[in-house]
């Protein structure tokens, strides 16, 4: 894997959450080694790739709630950012963070 600096931010409309990432120049899809994957609901793994198919970026995220990943869930790839775009699981609700903070002594 190649390390690449980024930056991530973060924001919510309604029902879609978009985790933004910077400074991922060259990230490519390329069919079976990029991959946005959703375990159990909350646990977001992200893998993106260059044009040669090697990893750049590769991070995993607990969310602080439930999402939902179909058909209007997606990646853009543009020239300055990386979005990935997500749907909640209750539209309503407001996330006041991403992630979900780690509770003193668990891992």
């Amino acid at each position: 894997m190649v390390k690449i600096d980024y930056k991530e931010n973060w924001f919510q409309t309604g029902p879609t959450l978009t985790i933004a990432l910077y400074g991922l120049k060259g990230a490519r899809y390329v069919e079976d080694k990029c991959q946005v994957k959703l375990v159990g609901g909350r646990k977001l793994f992200v893998r993106l790739v260059n044009a040669q198919g090697i990893t750049i970026f590769e991070k995993q995220w607990h969310l602080f709630d439930y999402i939902n990943l179909n058909d209007s869930c997606k990646v853009i790839l543009n020239p300055s950012n990386v979005q990935i775009v997500l749907q909640k699981a209750n539209g309503r609700s407001h996330w006041p963070e991403l992630v979900v903070k780690q509770q003193p002594g668990k891992p």
